[in-house]
């Protein structure tokens, strides 16, 4: 899952965060997989290299046997001494040494694939996973005849009655304030969740959450609602004095964002 907006310093969903991880890390473990099951099975030109550098070192006289020396004298009259034939290994066994090794890498790095593929799919479902929406502007002009909507940003597979909606983010200069924009519920989840979402000492209309409370401080306490049966339920928000307000308390840019949880259900969102 992800924000519809993804601004600079946006929350992330940890479902969204997990297949980031899996996506931008499966092309290069896929590589180190690939060439760990083909060194396993000798079959590539870089292993019979690093075979041949290796044995042509430790054991200069089999590597002449092997590549077909016509030279039978051992050990060759070239000067070099060196130990009993008896000490030598065998280019077979060095081969299966060296296979061992890469299939011992190969085994571990798959292990850690596995692993790492439980961790990622574990925190997601322990911290919530969803669906989200493609990117899509909001409408409107943020006024309170015409508040800014948008699509739902994210949707939780816990509760497909209620969803998450994200407006791009807003940045204030320093100690710069303004009316926060109307903004409004889509109409597939028309309805504010009647749920107290601020922070100690804010004031937020319920169902509204605002990302970057602190350096900026906010205040959203009416709406438009609707009525019905002796209850009533808010399906935006309102904007101007004295319904709206953010500022800046910092002398350098700030930023904030507004997040509606809106639901279809209606006793989840009624209100006496």
């Amino acid at each position: 899952m992800r924000p519809s907006f993804l601004e600079p310093g946006a929350w992330i969903p940890p479902t969204s965060l997990a297949i980031a991880l899996l996506y931008d890390c499966a092309p290069k473990l896929r590589v180190v997989l690939l060439a760990g099951q083909r060194f396993r099975t000798g079959e590539t030109i870089g292993d019979q290299r690093r075979f041949s550098r290796i044995h042509r070192t430790t054991h200069p006289d089999s590597f002449l046997a092997a590549v077909g020396s016509t030279s039978t004298e051992y050990p060759p009259n070239d000067g070099i001494a060196r130990p009993p034939r008896s000490s030598h290994r065998s280019a077979d066994a060095t081969t299966r040494m060296l296979r061992g090794e890469a299939q011992t890498r190969f085994m571990n790095t798959r292990r850690a694939v596995t692993i790492f593929g439980i961790a990622a799919f574990g925190a997601a479902t322990l911290l919530g996973g969803g669906i989200a929406s493609a990117d899509q502007r909001p409408s409107g002009n943020g006024t309170r005849d015409n508040p800014f909507t948008a699509p739902c940003s994210f949707t939780p597979t816990s509760d497909h009655d209620t969803c998450l909606v994200r407006f791009p983010t807003r940045t204030l200069k320093g100690l710069e304030s303004e009316h926060i924009p109307a903004y409004k519920c889509p109409v597939d989840r028309p309805w504010l969740v009647n749920k107290n979402l601020a922070p100690f000492g804010t004031t937020l209309l319920r169902g509204v959450a605002v990302d970057g409370i602190g350096p900026i401080g906010v205040s959203i306490t009416d709406g438009s609602r609707v009525d019905s049966d002796g209850s009533h339920a808010f399906v935006a928000t309102a904007t101007g004095f004295p319904y709206s307000s953010a500022q800046n308390w910092n002398t350098d840019e700030r930023s904030y964002s507004v997040i509606l949880h809106c639901t279809s259900n209606w006793e989840m969102a009624k209100r006496k």
